[in-house]
């Protein structure tokens, strides 16, 4: 699997970026690891836009998608202990934004909306 990022032009925006590096690297990492069981052609994809006062950050896959409605804290997984995604909730909770799951259309695509202008006065 390998992980592409495409993106329109540099968004420049203020936020916490340990928090934000946090929130990526879980969902990267829940997608590399659902497609690493479904497929050898498995892809994990990171786009951003922005939206007025918002950026949004999308991380798609190709490993299926949910089977059914996503429970934070829980996990299909055998390995897994359920707290990637959760984490990455809590966080871009923290930070005013959100976190969406969707099926995308070959597998999930996890959404975070964050403001442009977090930490600003």
């Amino acid at each position: 699997s390998h992980v592409e990022n495409k993106g329109n032009a540099r968004i420049r925006f203020r936020t916490d970026d340990v928090w934000l590096r946090q929130i990526l690297s879980c969902l990267i990492l829940n997608g590399a690891q659902a497609v690493g069981s479904a497929s050898a052609n498995g892809w994990v994809q990171v786009n951003y836009s922005s939206e007025k006062d918002w950026v949004h950050i999308s991380v798609s896959d190709n490993g299926g998608g949910l089977k059914q409605a996503a429970e934070l804290g829980k996990t299909t997984k055998s390995d897994g202990l359920g707290i990637g995604l959760m984490l990455a909730d809590t966080l871009t909770s923290n930070l005013g934004g959100t976190l969406s799951l969707v099926n995308g259309p070959v597998g999930l695509m996890a959404i975070v909306k964050l403001p442009l202008n977090q930490g600003e006065t």
